[in-house]
């Protein structure tokens, strides 16, 4: 292999990585599947197995499918790293949607931009972030907006 950098691998370490021609969220099942009870993700003392990871996923999606159709437009997540982000990622996808994050420190003029950019016409913001977010409704690609707080 031509990678200079394999040589620094630590000699158990395999320079190929095999992974499953799945769609990204069939992971997500999988391991629900797999490992219904193990911790997918912590946060503040609080934990959620892969089971109700996905569980929420599905829900969101579900949601999503209720609010926007069958549209295929990209739902943009504006979150820190918060589990909504995780729930909100994992259930676009399953909704058939691509995702587009958007940092949640850009302003109103970054936001938009990439909005239209990507085509989004749903967000997902924490509801601090709705005065730089809301007034795009209606004056850009955005139709929806999703707000959730840490405390959901």
């Amino acid at each position: 292999m031509s990678a200079p950098w394999i040589r620094q691998y630590d000699s158990d370490v395999s320079p190929r990585v095999s992974y499953p021609d799945w769609l990204l969220h069939h992971l997500l099942e999988d391991a629900a599947r797999r490992h219904p009870r193990r911790p997918a993700i912590r946060y503040y003392g609080r934990t959620l197995t892969y089971a109700q990871l996905d569980e929420l996923a599905n829900r969101f999606a579900h949601a999503l499918l209720a609010l926007r159709g069958a549209s295929r437009r990209p739902v943009a997540i504006m979150l820190p790293n918060v589990p909504q982000s995780v729930i909100a990622y994992f259930g676009s996808l399953k909704a058939g949607a691509p995702v587009s994050p958007i940092n949640p420190l850009y302003v109103e003029q970054e936001v938009r931009q990439q909005i239209d950019d990507a085509g989004c016409d749903t967000i997902v913001a924490l509801h601090q972030f709705y005065p730089r977010v809301g007034p795009l409704v209606g004056r850009s690609a955005l139709k929806h907006v999703i707000v959730t707080g840490p405390q959901d």
